[in-house]
């Protein structure tokens, strides 16, 4: 998948935010084909590979979201984006969980024949519009999107911004030499890495194995139940965010974040050495994950993706965020054999004793790179950046 996301970016750039999107249907698409028609585990692998090259969305998806949203609900619909990753986890731990894989893949696969047939009708962004000189489409989608005829003022402003940031020439190398470009890339590779070092990334892969059939509920369940905590937390976390600002709400979380794992550190630390005195504490684990789980969702879980549409200069952004998805893929995959070796070698108190010390760290790193974007247009993030 990292191989591909620079050639994405310049998707992005040439053919729109909305086709590039629809384009990244077509992998999801095939990959549940395969696994249809899979005689042999080898089949699998090439599926999990075209399924594993929709990770690029993340690159087209923050970009596209932030630039059909004004400034007074950008923290609202960025945090659909969150909502929809983790409903896909939830609808695919309740559909494989009571189906065949066969029928897990068809169920699958009328999804995204779903959204092939709906994506044609979306509209791309009057950013992109004005990016390639089609001021009557960009006129169009602001009147689409803000349901009025009247949006001259509101699309002389956007077209000065997009000028403005398009003014820098948004080379490769210009994300270096830019100050304020360089301080974005900071706080992106920051951000969007943050979602697998707080462990949500490790956790939700290996749920099974940190769930045990002593605990209150099955390990299935158990998994089902704390995506259904994480999704309806997410909803709540919509309007916190942008009551309390992007800033505390996602420090507020690493701290308490950090709180949990130790408390979950110590009890598996017990389990391992003394289980006789957590013989009566089985549910403790499933508790302490729903309390983490609430802290994530409010901060780091939404914060981490989106921040990513709100950044980066347009003449930049979907370099910007190519770098940010490489990133965050070459974290997880490190994070997650961090979490084998841990658990194998020591056992699951080492590995939850990694995430609490790594969100502290991220607590401390937040007061420096983590910036306030709150209520701003994005041209007013950039002038801040330059400061």
């Amino acid at each position: 998948m990292a191989v591909l996301v620079v050639p994405i970016s310049y998707l992005n750039d040439a053919i729109g935010r909305k086709k590039t999107i629809m384009i990244m249907i077509i992998p999801f698409t095939i990959g549940w084909i395969l696994i249809i028609f899979a005689k042999s585990v080898y089949t699998f692998y090439v599926s999990r590979l075209f399924i594993g090259v929709t990770e690029c969305l993340f690159i087209s998806l923050p970009m596209y979201i932030g630039e059909i949203s004004s400034p007074n609900v950008r923290g609202m619909w960025g945090n659909a984006l969150a909502v929809s990753v983790n409903l896909g986890f939830l609808l695919i731990n309740i559909i494989g969980t009571y189906n065949s894989l066969l029928v897990t893949a068809y169920i699958c696969l009328g999804l995204c024949l779903v959204l092939l047939g709906i994506s044609p009708f979306l509209t791309d962004t009057p950013y992109f519009y004005i990016i390639k000189n089609e001021e009557g489409k960009a006129r169009k989608t602001l009147q689409y999107l803000y349901q009025s005829e009247e949006v001259e003022d509101l699309y002389k402003l956007i077209k000065s911004d997009v000028e403005r940031q398009m003014s820098e020439k948004g080379t490769w190398m210009d994300i270096f030499s830019i100050k304020s470009n360089r301080r974005a890339l900071i706080f992106g590779l920051f951000l969007r890495s943050s979602v697998a070092l707080s462990g949500a990334v490790s956790l939700t892969a290996h749920g099974m194995e940190i769930f045990t059939d002593n605990g209150p509920l099955s390990p299935q369940m158990s998994s089902i139940y704390l995506l259904s905590v994480v999704i309806s937390t997410s909803l709540v976390a919509a309007f916190t965010i942008n009551k309390f600002g992007r800033k505390q709400s996602f420090s507020y979380s690493c701290l308490l974040a950090s709180i949990s794992l130790f408390i979950l550190t110590i009890y598996y630390w017990l389990e391992e050495f003394h289980p006789d005195l957590v013989v009566t504490l089985s549910w403790m684990p499933l508790f302490l994950l729903t309390i983490y789980a609430i802290f994530y969702v409010m901060g780091i879980g939404t914060i981490g993706i989106l921040m990513m549409e709100e950044l980066f200069s347009a003449s930049i952004k979907s370099k910007a965020l190519c770098l940010c998805t490489f990133a965050n893929c070459i974290v997880s995959a490190l994070v997650n054999e961090i979490f084998n070796v841990l658990n194998l070698t020591f056992g699951l108190y080492a590995m939850f004793l990694f995430f609490s010390i790594s969100c502290a760290a991220m607590f401390v790193l937040s007061f420096w790179l983590v910036p306030e974007t709150t209520g701003k247009t994005l041209e007013e993030i950039q002038q801040d950046l330059k400061k």
